[in-house]
C-alpha cells in the first residue's frame, strides 16, 4: 500500500456498505420458486451484478417466464421496497469509515445496482446520504458492472483520475471490470458472498472484512 494516494472513493451499496445483499437473493430465489422453479446453483452468481431490469429479462429467458419484465420488477419492488424503508442496516463500522474519508475532503460516490429510489430511501434513513456527491445506479448509466461505465461516470463527477480513485465492492467481478478500468480496488467481505475472498484480497489494494479494523490502514492512503 506505500505510495498509494487516494483522492477519491466510489462504494457499492448492497453488500459493501449495507448489509442488504440477503433480501435481493431471497426475493429473487423466492420469486421462481413461488412459480414451481428451481434456480441453478449459479442464479445468484448470475443475477448478482445485474440490474434489475437485466435480471427480469434473464428469469424470462433463462427460466422461461411468462411475465412481462415490468410485472416481474414490480413483483421484485413490492418484496423489498419496506426492508429499504424500515429495515436495512449499515454493516459494522462502515459510518466511521465513510466519515474519516469526509474528513479528509475525500469526494465520494455511491454507484449501485440497485435502483435510485431504493438507495435514496436508505441512505436518507441511515443519515449518510450527504456524505456522497452523486448517487449512479446501473440503470441510469445504462450499463451493468460487467462494463466500466458506472465507475468512470463517478470517477468524472468527482474530478478525480481512476488511477487515484479507490472503487470499495464485495463482487469479484466488478472488481475486476474496476480493475481493468485502472481504479484502485478495496475488496469487502460480505457473509452472502464468502466464495471468492481469496481472490478478492489478491487482485485488491486494500482489503477489508472490518470497516472498523480498515481504519487504520486507510489513514496513509490519504496523507
Amino acid at each position: 500500500m506505500d505510495g498509494i494516494r487516494i483522492c477519491g472513493a466510489i462504494f457499492d451499496m448492497d453488500g459493501t456498505l449495507l448489509d442488504s445483499m440477503h433480501i435481493w437473493e431471497e426475493v429473487s430465489v423466492g420469486f421462481l420458486r413461488r412459480r414451481g422453479i428451481e434456480p441453478k446453483p449459479t442464479f445468484k452468481e448470475d443475477v448478482r451484478m445485474m440490474t434489475l431490469e437485466e435480471s427480469a429479462y434473464f428469469a424470462r429467458n433463462e427460466y422461461g417466464i411468462t411475465e412481462s419484465v415490468p410485472e416481474i420488477i414490480e413483483s421484485i419492488y413490492d418484496a423489498v421496497r419496506e426492508f429499504y424503508r424500515t429495515e436495512v442496516q449499515m454493516k459494522t463500522g462502515a459510518r466511521e469509515f465513510l466519515q474519516r474519508l469526509a474528513a479528509a475532503n475525500i469526494p465520494m460516490c455511491l454507484a449501485t445496482a440497485t435502483d435510485r429510489p431504493f438507495a435514496e430511501m436508505a441512505l436518507e434513513r441511515l443519515g449518510i446520504a450527504k456524505l456522497f456527491c452523486e448517487i449512479f445506479t446501473c440503470t441510469e448509466v445504462g450499463a451493468g458492472k460487467n462494463r466500466p461505465d458506472i465507475f468512470l461516470a463517478a470517477a468524472e463527477k468527482m474530478g478525480v483520475r481512476p488511477e487515484n480513485t479507490m472503487v470499495f465492492e464485495d463482487s469479484y467481478p466488478a472488481l475486476v471490470t474496476a480493475k481493468e478500468a485502472g481504479f484502485l480496488l478495496s475488496g469487502v467481505w460480505d457473509r452472502m458472498s464468502p466464495d471468492r475472498q481469496g481472490e478478492m484480497q489478491e487482485i485488491s489494494h486494500l482489503y477489508i472484512r472490518d470497516f472498523y479494523a480498515a481504519l487504520d490502514k486507510i489513514g496513509s492512503m490519504l496523507d
